[in-house]
């Protein structure tokens, strides 16, 4: 089975996706905040990472930063970014692999999770 690290600060939406994830058949890891993932990538080793890009604290952008530093072991897992802003973050594109824009179907996500997993290229897509 394989493992979804998800990360967002708004409870409901860790609870909603978490179980319709689980339901699609991963294992969910559900955490609100980026100082939590980095906690519990170390156990986890998840083969997803789902995080929302604005949070308190540790928010996406440095979360993603930590993970892909050259001394990160955990450098090649596939990063999915969620966001409610307009556009992708102008020259973050190398922080991550995909960016879906708020609001997203649970059906998006699991196409985009399916489209890493499977090997579909790190095409840091953004919807129109």
């Amino acid at each position: 089975m394989k493992s979804i690290l998800l990360v967002d600060d708004e409870p409901d939406t860790v609870s909603i996706y978490t179980m319709l994830l689980e339901m699609s058949g991963y294992k969910v890891t559900g955490v609100s905040e980026g100082a939590e993932a980095l906690t519990a990538i170390v156990s986890v080793r998840p083969d997803v990472i789902v995080t929302d890009w604005m949070m308190p604290g540790i928010d996406g952008a440095k979360l993603c930063e930590e993970l892909r530093s050259e001394a990160s072991e955990f450098k090649n897992i596939p990063i999915i970014v969620i966001s409610a802003a307009m556009e992708a973050p102008e020259g973050a594109q190398r922080l991550y692999d995909r960016f879906l824009r708020k609001p997203i179907t649970v059906d998006e996500l699991i196409l985009s999770i399916k489209g890493l997993l499977d090997g579909a290229g790190q095409a840091h897509a953004v919807p129109d």
